[in-house]
């Protein structure tokens, strides 16, 4: 074998091997830390995951409060304990787990509540992930929780972005702007493009997961009729059209495009130039089937709810999620705080 060619396999191998090392070595908790100078020493990781400024004593009167007998005592606890804002987090994390189902419920609300708010997610995340470097910093798959808040500016991210890899004409640009990912529509024809994020570079887990939630922020820059914009797991989509009338929620297959739900209106019509966050949860069920759990709330207290049974074989395996922009040229699509959980 002549020696140019020997030196170009090796060449190949070794960046190979550098990009895998290069993708190893990233991990969102430790990155968002640091983007917000926060050092990674084991004090600060405690100061950060149980950083809280209302009195304990008082928190343990209200959590306690969340099993009351009394249904008004419980309401009034949970909305005391909502109020406390984001600061309220890493108390209620360390309270985990939860045996009492009515006190699981509510803090899982509380948590949920605070995360829908943009301006919480952020600090709520930073204390998770304190606290998850705490227990398990060398899982990989970061103890079941991703974030990704695009803090790293990009003008293309067609070559990929952190963890993901981009799917679709490299004409059309993707890149970040202000911690956004946008997926420009300045392009001819019409196209499929994706943001993907594979299940061997998160979790990275021997088995894919059976219960995956996915939760992000969308929108876009113009009434989106040709176009629309939405999440995958695994093969299945979850999409809407902004500014189009009634908002046409639907589900289809990804590549083959089959129609699992048609066009369907939310009872409302998502604004553009507007975020809305979008829930998207998968959960294998008995009889090989799938149950797809969809929420989309937006301002003005506006919100979609939608439940749907698939056969496992539509959907596949929960091995990749997508953030996505599918349609004709057109307006832009953009995407903001990026979280899954991995329940099993």
């Amino acid at each position: 074998m002549p020696i140019k060619t020997i030196a170009l396999i090796i060449t190949c191998i070794g960046n190979m091997l550098l990009m895998q090392s290069t993708m190893a070595k990233i991990d969102w908790r430790i990155d968002l830390l640091q983007s917000q100078g926060i050092p990674t020493t084991p004090e600060s990781l405690k100061k950060t995951a149980t950083s809280s400024d209302t009195n304990t004593n008082q928190l343990d009167i209200y959590f306690k409060q969340l099993g009351s007998k009394t249904f008004k005592q419980r309401e009034q606890a949970q909305l005391l304990l909502t109020a406390q804002g984001s600061s309220i987090t890493s108390y209620l994390l360390a309270k985990m787990p939860i045996s009492n189902p009515e006190i699981k419920s509510r803090t899982d609300q509380i948590l949920q509540h605070l995360e829908d708010q943009d301006e919480s997610i952020k600090n709520i995340m930073t204390q998770i992930a304190a606290k998850s470097l705490i227990i398990s910093p060398n899982d990989r798959s970061t103890n079941g929780q991703f974030y990704e808040w695009f803090g790293t500016q990009s003008q293309d991210c067609s070559k990929g972005y952190r963890q993901f890899i981009y799917q679709g004409p490299k004409e059309a640009r993707s890149f970040i702007k202000n911690s956004q990912l946008v997926i420009s529509g300045q392009r001819q024809g019409e196209h499929d493009q994706r943001i993907i994020l594979q299940s061997h570079k998160w979790p990275n887990r021997k088995k894919h997961p059976h219960h995956i939630i996915v939760n992000c922020s969308l929108g876009t820059t113009t009434r989106a009729s040709s176009y629309h914009v939405g999440i995958t797991i695994g093969k299945i989509k979850a999409l809407i059209h902004p500014g189009h009338l009634g908002g046409a929620f639907r589900c289809e297959q990804i590549n083959t495009k089959k129609e699992i739900i048609q066009n369907c209106q939310m009872g409302y019509t998502p604004s553009i130039n507007q975020l809305h966050h979008f829930q998207l949860t998968a959960k294998h069920i008995e009889n090989e089937k799938v149950k797809l759990s969809i929420i989309i709330k937006s301002k003005n207290k506006k919100r979609f709810e939608k439940n749907i049974i698939l056969n496992k074989n539509d959907i596949g395996d929960f091995s990749q999620i997508s953030l996505d922009r599918s349609g004709k040229e057109g307006g832009d699509a953009f995407f903001d705080n990026l979280r899954i959980q991995i329940k099993n």
